[in-house]
């Protein structure tokens, strides 16, 4: 494409980004000036109705659990003759907190255990040009089904991996999976959780593990690892420190406390978030001092089904730098306009009190073909105030490959119902 096509195409496609901003900012202060009816209470954004029991104590948990699987392949021809043609196995201590009903939330998500972990992976053969990483996670695991004594459930961990051997032009160039030391750890998995003893559960499963660092530096295909579990839960006792806690309570499991959760009244919400990242060039492996800035608008508009959930459709206005590289080494200057694109979303999220788990599925509207016809999001919402909030979510563009991560802040446009 010539410079002359740039220079008469894409003004008029700016003019076009610069009406659907202006209609945007219109509609924004319109909400904002909304009457209060149209507006979200804390509580119920924060999927927390809890008056919390502040007399009784906390209940921890010690976790140990075992991983068998096989590594996905990823076309990295030394991987296809080493790492991949055997099993790898992975072990990983927890220390958690069981919801046992202090807050209200625990009960709406079944009584969950969550806290903080440490994860190791050997590959076999363990001298091998990946590596055996170690990563620090957080952890989330609420049950679905069942009962006291066998439950199903699932377990969400997120956090850092360290100790890969990264990708080198010199002393590591047949590893181009990953091409940094430091990634991000996430893991989904299903577990049959059952009483062994009043004090010991176990667990079983299976689960997928990814290791990415979302082309903050490339090579980046990713480490996928599908794989079954076992699990030893050891309930510790409970810390008998605080008055109130009823005499004839178990020294191990607390009963459950049972709330009142208040009748649901389905709300809407509106929010917008500006985030940015960074990203290295897809192929260009030797030089990789060169990153290249990306970022995105978002405009949402969601409903509450219930308090641990809201789903909706949501605008991006998407900026890429690194869309450039092609043109790097050419006389053609791609243009702001050339470097963004529009896209559409359907959007569900998992409220956990200020947590809130995000998933996103989206289309491009504006062709571009490094970014193919759709696009995805997966990460997590802080909320800081009744306002604003953290986001931080992995981009993946028409396929399983990560594009980028952002960290973002956003406004929701949100003031207390004096019904409420």
């Amino acid at each position: 494409m010539s410079g002359r096509q740039y220079s008469v195409y894409y003004p008029f496609r700016m003019q076009l980004y610069f009406r659907f901003c202006r209609c945007f900012a219109v509609i924004l202060i319109f909400i904002a000036a909304a009457p209060s009816a149209w507006s979200q209470p804390l509580d119920f954004l924060k999927a927390d109705t809890s008056n919390q029991n502040k007399t009784y104590t906390r209940y921890f948990v010690v976790d140990v659990k075992g991983h068998y699987g096989r590594h996905i392949t990823t076309g990295v021809k030394i991987f296809e003759q080493t790492i991949e043609k055997t099993p790898f196995y992975a072990a990983e201590f927890r220390l958690g907190m069981k919801g046992y009903g202090s807050k209200q939330w625990h009960q709406l998500y079944r009584y969950p255990t969550y806290g903080i972990g440490l994860h190791k992976t050997w590959f076999t053969p363990r001298e091998n040009v990946l590596g055996n990483p170690m990563s620090v996670f957080v952890f989330f695991n609420p049950s679905l089904l069942g009962k006291e004594k066998i439950t199903l459930g699932i377990d969400l961990s997120t956090g850092l991996a360290f100790h890969f051997n990264e990708y080198d032009p010199v002393e590591n160039p047949e590893q181009i999976a990953i091409g940094s030391d430091i990634n991000m750890h996430f893991q989904l998995e299903i577990e049959t959780s059952f009483r062994i003893l009043e004090s010991l559960d176990g667990a079983a499963g299976i689960g997928f593990t990814h290791f990415s660092n979302g082309r903050i530096r490339t090579p980046q295909r990713g480490v996928n690892l599908p794989h079954a579990f076992g699990l030893l839960r050891y309930h510790l006792p409970v810390r008998n420190t605080i008055n109130g806690i009823p005499d004839d309570w178990p020294a191990r499991r607390p009963e459950n406390i049972i709330h009142q959760i208040p009748k649901f009244k389905g709300r809407w919400e509106y929010y917008t978030v500006l985030s940015a990242g960074m990203a290295t060039p897809e192929e260009l492996w030797d030089d990789r001092s060169i990153k290249y800035f990306v970022g995105s608008m978002s405009f949402d508009v969601a409903r509450h089904y219930y308090y641990i959930g809201k789903a909706g459709i949501g605008l991006d206005i998407f900026h890429d730098r690194s869309m450039q590289e092609p043109y790097r080494h050419t006389l053609i200057n791609p243009d702001f306009a050339d470097l963004t694109f529009l896209g559409f979303h359907l959007s569900h999220e998992l409220m956990v009190n200020r947590v809130t788990l995000v998933t996103q599925v989206g289309v491009t509207l504006t062709e571009r073909d490094t970014k193919g016809k759709w696009y995805g999001r997966f990460g997590m919402r802080i909320d800081i105030t009744e306002h604003f909030f953290f986001r931080s979510t992995l981009k993946i563009p028409n396929g399983f490959k990560a594009d980028y991560i952002e960290w973002g802040l956003g406004y929701n446009f949100y003031r207390p119902r004096i019904s409420d």
